[in-house]
C-alpha cells in the first residue's frame, strides 16, 4: 500500500471521557486507492490503535477497525457514504473482500459479492448478495473440486450443486415432490463426467433418504424406498432386457420357513418366474424357480453355514438309468459335493459323489432300492482310471466283481469273489484279456501255484496294502487302495501280515506275492 502525507497542519488530541483518545491529522495522501485530506487516529485507553478514519471534504473515505487479536478490517466509502469495499483480514492471514457492485452469477442479479481467500493466498469462497445484503448464491472452492449453493428470499437453499475434479457432478433440489408415491423435500442428481445421470437420491424435510434410484450403464435400474428409521423398505430391481425383480423388507412364514425378507421375479413378459427368501443377516433361506404354467423347477435350501441343497425338475439319463429329478449338494465354499438323481417318485436312482482331489464316487440303484447295484470310483491324478464294483447273480464263481478301467474307458481288471473270498483275477490290455489267475484255498498257496497275483489296474506307486486277520482266525482279509479305489477279499485260512507284500509287476500294474514263511527282520 502506498501512503501520501503531507504535513500542511496539524490538530491536537483529544481526550475522551473513557479514556480513549483522538488525534485528527489534517493532510494529504492516499489509502488503499482512495484520496483523503484528513486521518482521525483512535487509541484505547489502553493505547490500543483500534480505528483510524480516512476524511476527505469532511466525508469519511475509508475506515480500518483493528482486531486486539490480529487482523482487521476495512472499509471504503463513496462521496455519497455508501461503501464500496468492506475488506476483512483475519490474525492466521486469511481474508475476504466484499464488493459493493453488481453483476450476475449462475442467472442470478446480485448487489454485491464477497471472495474469501485463505493464508495461503487460494480462493476458498464467493458469495453474492441481494440489495439487503442477504446470501443469493455462494461458491465454495476445495481441492476435489466446487460446490455452489443457491438461496431464496427467506434464505432457504433452493440448490446445491457439487462439481468435483473428475468432471462428475450432482445437484441437490429443494423442491418438493413424489417418487414411487413417496413425498420428498429435495431430490439429488448424480452424473457422471460425462453426464451420464447414474443416481438420484430423495429426502424428506428433516434430511432423511426416503428413496434411491441408481441407473445402470448396460440399461435398466435399480429402485430403494426406507422407512422412518432408515431401513430399506423395498429394493426394485429392472433389468435392461425388461425383467425385474422386487425385495420386500416385511417378514413372514413360507412352507414353515421363518424369513424377514423376500423377493419376487418376472421375465420380460410379465411372468413370475423366481421367489427368495432372507434371514435377518440378509443370508438366503430359500430360493424358488417357476415354469411359465407356474410349476416348480427348482427349490434351492441354504444352511446357517452357507452350505445349500438344490433340486431341480431336471430330466435325463445317467449310467444309463433315466430320472425326472435331481438334488444338488454344496458345501459353503459352493463346491458341488454330491448329487442324486431321482425318479418320478423322489426316489434315488444314482448318486454321484465329488471328492475335492478331482475323483469321484458313483453307486446306482434299481426300482428304489436302498443297497446300491454298482458302485464306481474315479480316480483324480492325470490317466488314472476308475473302478465299479457289480454285485453278480446267479453266477458259478462269483457273487461280485471289481471291474477296473483305464482313464479311456478299457477294462484293465476284473476281481471276482464268493461271499467275499477272492475266487479269480482277469487282466486285460487293449481290451483283450491277458491272463487269468486263479485263488486257492490251500493256505500253503494261497495267491495259486505262484502264490503271485498280477492287478495291471493298480499303480504300485500310488496302491497300499492292508492286512487283516479275522477273529476267528479262519480267514485274512486284504485291501488294496488306490486313490479313491478300494479292492477287499477275503483268503481262507491263517496268515499274518508279513507273508504279504505289494511291488511293481514291471508294467505299470501292481504283483501280490505271498511267503510262507515270512523273512526275519534282524535288530542291527
Amino acid at each position: 500500500m502506498v501512503v501520501q502525507v503531507s504535513t500542511s497542519s496539524t490538530n491536537p488530541t483529544t481526550s475522551n471521557s473513557d479514556g480513549s483518545k483522538d488525534t485528527i491529522v489534517s493532510r494529504d495522501g492516499t489509502f488503499w486507492g482512495v484520496s483523503y485530506d484528513k486521518v482521525d487516529t483512535h487509541v484505547t485507553a489502553e493505547g490500543f490503535n483500534d480505528v483510524t478514519s480516512y476524511y476527505k471534504n469532511g466525508a469519511c473515505v475509508v475506515r480500518q477497525i483493528n482486531n486486539p487479536a490480529g487482523g482487521f478490517t476495512l472499509t471504503t466509502y463513496d462521496a455519497a457514504g455508501a461503501w464500496l469495499l468492506a475488506f476483512n483480514q483475519n490474525a492466521d492471514g486469511s481474508y475476504d473482500g466484499k464488493h459493493n457492485t453488481a453483476g450476475d452469477f449462475w442467472g442470478v442479479s446480485y448487489a454485491s459479492y464477497d471472495r474469501a481467500v485463505n493464508a495461503k493466498g487460494v480462493v476458498v469462497s464467493d458469495t453474492y448478495y441481494d440489495t439487503c445484503g442477504d446470501v443469493l448464491v455462494k461458491k465454495t472452492y476445495t481441492k476435489v473440486g466446487s460446490t455452489v449453493e443457491m438461496f431464496d428470499s427467506s434464505g432457504q437453499r433452493t440448490l446445491v450443486y457439487n462439481q468435483n475434479a473428475d468432471g462428475s457432478h450432482s445437484e441437490q433440489h429443494f423442491l418438493p415432490g413424489s417418487f414411487w408415491g413417496i413425498g420428498y423435500a429435495s431430490v439429488t442428481w448424480k452424473d457422471s463426467a460425462s453426464d451420464f445421470n447414474y443416481e438420484n437420491d430423495y429426502f424428506d424435510a428433516s434430511g432423511h433418504e426416503v428413496a434411491q434410484q441408481i441407473y445402470k450403464t448396460c440399461g435398466g435400474f435399480v429402485v430403494t424406498t426406507y422407512d422412518v428409521s432408515g431401513s430399506a423398505a423395498i429394493v426394485f430391481n429392472q433389468n435392461a432386457d425388461g425383467s425385474y425383480d422386487g425385495k420386500h423388507f416385511v417378514a413372514g412364514t413360507h412352507n414353515g420357513l421363518d424369513y424377514a425378507a423376500y423377493d419376487r421375479a418376472f421375465d420380460k413378459t410379465g411372468v413370475h418366474v423366481a421367489d427368495t427368501y432372507f434371514g435377518a443377516n440378509n443370508n438366503i433361506l430359500l430360493k424358488e424357480t417357476f415354469s411359465a404354467s407356474g410349476a416348480t423347477t427348482s427349490v434351492d435350501t441354504y444352511a446357517a453355514d452357507g452350505s445349500h441343497d438344490v433340486w431341480s425338475a431336471t430330466s435325463g439319463t445317467f449310467w444309463g438309468l433315466s430320472y425326472t429329478s435331481r438334488e444338488s449338494l454344496y458345501d459353503a465354499k459352493g463346491f458341488n459335493y454330491d448329487i442324486k438323481l431321482l425318479d418320478a417318485s423322489r426316489h434315488v436312482i444314482a448318486e454321484k459323489s465329488n471328492f475335492c482331489d478331482g475323483g469321484w464316487e458313483v453307486q446306482l440303484y434299481a426300482n428304489g432300492g436302498s443297497t446300491p447295484t454298482s458302485t464306481l470310483y474315479q480316480n483324480a491324478w492325470t490317466g488314472a482310471g476308475y473302478e465299479a464294483v457289480k454285485p453278480i447273480t446267479n453266477s458259478a464263481i462269483a457273487d461280485q466283481q471289481a471291474y477296473f478301467y483305464d482313464a479311456s474307458g478299457a477294462i484293465q481288471t476284473l476281481v471276482s469273489t464268493e461271499k467275499g473270498v477272492g475266487v479269480r483275477v482277469d487282466n486285460y490290455s487293449g481290451g483283450v484279456q491277458a491272463n487269468s489267475q486263479r485263488f486257492s484255498a490251500n493256505e500253503s498257496a494261497p495267491l495259486g501255484a505262484s502264490n503271485q497275483i498280477d492287478f495291471f489296474a493298480l499303480d504300485a506307486s500310488k496302491t497300499t496294502l492292508a492286512f487283516h486277520e479275522d477273529a476267528s482266525n479262519a480267514f485274512a482279509t486284504l485291501t488294496l487302495t488306490q486313490g479313491h479305489e478300494t479292492l477287499s477279499f477275503a483268503l481262507l485260512g491263517q496268515y499274518s501280515a508279513g507273508q504279504f507284500g505289494l511291488a511293481a509287476d514291471g508294467h505299470g500294474g501292481s504283483l501280490l506275492t505271498f511267503t510262507k514263511t515270512p523273512a526275519l527282520t534282524l535288530a542291527a
